[in-house]
This record gives C-alpha cells, sequence and structure tokens, in this order.
C-alpha cells in the first residue's frame, strides 16, 4: 500500500507556493496515538523522501500521513462584494495498514485523502445568499476551479491506481456531492 500512496503523493496537483510534502507523521495502531516519527519539510520534501522515511516504519498497524498543500479560491471576507482570492490550503493523504484500528472500519480504504472542509466546495455560508444566488457562485469560475481540481485528481488516482471503491466524504457528515449537484438542480 505505500507504494500506492507514493504514487498518490507523486500525482498530487501541489501548490506552487508551498510544493512537495511539508509534513510526515507515522501513527502506531490508532489515531489515539502519539506519533511515532513526524518531520517537516521546509522546501517541501518529495514523494520518494516520504515513502523512505515511511518505510523505515513499515508496520501493518501504522497508518502513515503525508501533509500537502494546494490552491484552492477561497472568499476574501463574509461580504460578498469583497470577492475571492486564491490561497494554498492543506490537504492530508493517508495510508492505512490493515491491522490500524480505525473508525468506522467498514467504510474505510487504505489511502485516504482529506481535502479540508466541504466549504471549500460550497457557496461560502456567512455571505447568507438566496438560492439564486448560490447557484451563481456555484456557476462562477472560482468554485468550478475547486470542484474540477478535486474531481480530476480523484480521476487521475482511479487510472493510476488499483481503486476498488471511492467515497466523497464530509466531515459536516452531509453528502458532498448531492450538496454540490442540488446547488446546479441535477440528481445523482
Amino acid at each position: 500500500m505505500l507504494a500506492y500512496w507514493r504514487r498518490a503523493i507523486e500525482e498530487f496537483p501541489c501548490s506552487p507556493h508551498a510544493p512537495g510534502v511539508r509534513a510526515l507523521a507515522v501513527y502506531p495502531l490508532d489515531w489515539n496515538q502519539t506519533a511515532t516519527m513526524e518531520d517537516h519539510f521546509l522546501d517541501g520534501g518529495s514523494a520518494e523522501e516520504a515513502f523512505q522515511l515511511a518505510q523505515e516504519f513499515l508496520h501493518s498497524d501504522c497508518a502513515y500521513e503525508a501533509r500537502m498543500t494546494w490552491d484552492l479560491w477561497l472568499p476574501k471576507s463574509e461580504d460578498p462584494s469583497d470577492g475571492w482570492e486564491r490561497k494554498p490550503q492543506g490537504v492530508s493523504l493517508v495510508c492505512l495498514g490493515t491491522q490500524f484500528g480505525r473508525e468506522g472500519e467498514a467504510e474505510s480504504g487504505h489511502l485516504e485523502i482529506n481535502f479540508g472542509p466541504d466549504a471549500h466546495f460550497l457557496p461560502p455560508e456567512p455571505w447568507d445568499l438566496d438560492p439564486e444566488e448560490k447557484q451563481e457562485a456555484m456557476e462562477g469560475p472560482q468554485l468550478l476551479e475547486n470542484i474540477d481540481k478535486l474531481v480530476s485528481y480523484a480521476r487521475l488516482l482511479e487510472k493510476s491506481l488499483p481503486v476498488a471503491q471511492r467515497r466523497l466524504w464530509s466531515e459536516s457528515g452531509n453528502d458532498l456531492p448531492n450538496q454540490i449537484l442540488s446547488l446546479w438542480e441535477m440528481e445523482s
């Protein structure tokens, strides 16, 4: 699985302002444990460097997390008239060992990617937009670019890795794909 994790890191569309792996951590047993190893790469480490470091701690009961950044459009403020700005945002690419204790094990995979808050792909809540304004925001270039970046990366991984299943999950517990599609008045 670490080789697939390395491939996911290699394919990731990093921010040119913060390229490469920014941090690496290895967690033993489950997420409640303190990391066995943590390393930070000020200039951004390569996928190969992360892979080599992770291999030193190769155990079936470990999780390996690489933190990276990509550029997404975010609102400048709570006022819609201020518009948008592109900023580097954190992403976590995790490889889970087969014996690593995890929550919701039936729904977990061996490679998990946390793309950040679902708010990065939906109209900003503080803007308090009516339904028509929300749809206009969804059709604008900023959110379309954010969504396209996420979908393009997922498709790239499907082509380069043996993906058995995929699931887009949101920390809010809401169905993010359906939220996005409903704003375009589409069905999934």
